[in-house]
């Protein structure tokens, strides 16, 4: 499956705010604790209009069933660090390759998308095995754990933190030969 990557504008905040009421993309998605709202989604746009360290996009199949959201920026002053989050839409299967897919179209968008970029980060929530799973798959390496990082509930979780270098990423069969980047 070919996997279409555009930016994420204002007719795709409403699908996403709807997904960010399951508690799936919580777990998927809020690895820094706070909760985005409808206004914080429009605030993206907004922000990644004018911002040229970030960026937000959609990952859409070829028929234009949206599949996935991402979202991520340059840690500046690390100007060669991009970290990022993607929340995959509630429903897709699980345990079929979705996970794969869409996680490493999003790194593959990255990485075409911005050549200045020479490591990208990423974090899962400690209780979310199957996006840890996914990551070491696509030769992300684990690089330690944020403990009580992110309040939920009446608690706080750790955050695993894992990244991949770009020679890293070359090196391995990730899914760049089937993501067509769109309004580039």
């Amino acid at each position: 499956m070919t996997v279409h990557i555009r930016k994420f504008d204002i007719q795709d905040v409403g699908l996403v705010a709807s997904w960010l009421q399951t508690d799936s993309a919580l777990e998927q998605f809020s690895a820094r604790g706070e909760a985005a709202s409808e206004e914080d989604l429009l605030a993206l746009v907004r922000r990644t209009r004018k911002d040229p360290l970030s960026g937000a996009y959609i990952l859409e199949s070829a028929d234009s069933a949206i599949m996935a959201f991402s979202a991520g920026r340059v840690e500046w002053p690390f100007e060669h660090v991009y970290e990022s989050e993607i929340m995959l839409a509630p429903g897709l299967p699980v345990r079929q390759g979705w996970g794969t897919l869409l996680h490493g179209a999003a790194l593959a968008n990255i990485f075409l998308r911005r050549p200045e970029v020479y490591k990208v980060v990423g974090r899962s929530m400690r209780t979310n095995g199957g996006a840890a799973q996914v990551m070491r798959k696509l030769g992300l390496t684990h690089e330690g754990t944020l403990r009580s990082h992110v309040r939920r509930d009446d608690g706080f979780v750790d955050l695993d933190v894992f990244s991949i270098l770009r020679p890293e990423w070359e090196k391995t069969e990730l899914v760049s030969s089937r993501v067509v980047l769109l309004d580039q």
